[in-house]
């Protein structure tokens, strides 16, 4: 519960300006991030063969991590954690989407199924997400 609470007074902190409280923010929603970036990534084995995986994924945490700065900065009353974890979700995908992209233009067999079933368990969620008005 102290962690809590210290994040909490950092948060409060960061929103009225304090710069060490927003990079000690930021340095911790990095560190919420990496694990998520690198369990992503390492579900696409044809990326893992491709590229060097704890690289991309420090890449890939510092863009999402930029990404919620630009949208929501910390001293804005938009910024919220589950805002933070949706860009970050973004980013993954783009990523992801991109780089298997790449690789199916290459005659990567692998990556294009890859690709193929991540575009259509996107297309299903948008789909479902829609009120079908007959």
């Amino acid at each position: 519960m102290d962690e809590h609470t210290n994040t909490a007074n950092l948060l409060e902190a960061a929103k009225t300006g304090n710069q060490k409280a927003e990079s000690e923010i930021l340095s911790k929603l990095f560190a919420r991030f990496l694990p998520i970036v690198s369990l992503n990534l390492q579900k696409y084995s044809v990326l893992a063969e491709t590229i060097d995986l704890e690289m991309k994924c420090h890449e890939v945490c510092q863009n999402a991590i930029l990404e919620v700065k630009r949208l929501y900065p910390l001293n804005s009353e938009k910024f919220s954690v589950k805002r933070a974890v949706t860009v970050l979700h973004n980013v993954i995908d783009d990523f992801i989407i991109n780089a298997l992209y790449e690789l199916a233009r290459s005659s990567n067999s692998e990556a294009e199924k890859f690709l193929f079933a991540l575009i259509r368990k996107k297309l299903m969620i948008y789909l479902r997400s829609k009120i079908w008005r007959y």
